[in-house]
């Protein structure tokens, strides 16, 4: 009987080591991929081509956040005018754009 029961248990540790080993082999494996690339894996979402973003000239990308489904691109350019594009991260698309530009102050300069 005790014979037994040594086998049975000698089983169940060799089940659950293994259950662990395949825990832990998918967990790796999804801490390669963002939590966004995850998100549209799951969904069942394809990826998109390129997306292009054109700079005037003397323009730049100050900053990139990605806000829940949408990724926002603030711009800037030379004459202080800053533009956040918002794009969507599953397809790729332009949504829109938000203009964001110094007030002319007294005497014809920009207030802050």
């Amino acid at each position: 009987m005790l014979k037994g029961l040594v086998i049975g248990l000698g089983i169940l540790i060799v089940l659950s080591l293994g259950a662990v080993v395949v825990g832990v082999v998918r967990t790796i494996g999804d801490l390669d991929r963002p939590d966004d690339a995850n998100r549209i894996a799951d969904a069942g979402l394809g990826g998109f081509d390129t997306s292009r973003i054109v700079l005037p000239p003397g323009g730049r990308l100050i900053d990139v956040v990605a806000a829940g489904d949408r990724v926002l691109l603030r711009l800037g350019s030379g004459d202080g005018t800053e533009r956040i594009v918002v794009l969507d991260l599953a397809s790729g698309a332009r949504l829109g754009t938000i203009v964001v530009a110094p007030e002319a102050g007294a005497g014809g300069e920009a207030a802050r």
